[in-house]
């Protein structure tokens, strides 16, 4: 391999193109002594070059600073600003 091959691959780890990005889902799990309860909201982004990231966006029951719809808003709004930034690429 020379030196441009190298510098190509090397570029290719810079560069965070977004392909697709997915609507956040509810992500919930199963408890024994509580039954099934909200996590938060998942966003996957597929990235041309470094494949596909979840996202997660938890919501906080103990305390209650975080709350199903701030989850629910702060995933949507990610995933709106992604799908922005897919938009500007491709003008």
């Amino acid at each position: 391999m020379d030196l441009k091959q190298a510098f190509e691959k090397f570029k290719l780890l810079l560069d965070w193109t977004v392909v697709d990005v997915s609507e956040p889902v509810p992500y919930y799990k199963n408890y024994v002594d509580r039954g099934r309860m909200l996590h938060g909201y998942n966003v996957l982004v597929t990235y041309q070059h470094h494949g596909v990231r979840e996202y997660l966006f938890s919501c906080d029951d103990k305390f209650g600073l975080l709350t199903s719809e701030i989850a629910k808003k702060r995933a949507e709004c990610f995933a709106r600003k992604k799908r922005e930034n897919i938009k500007q690429k491709v003008r």
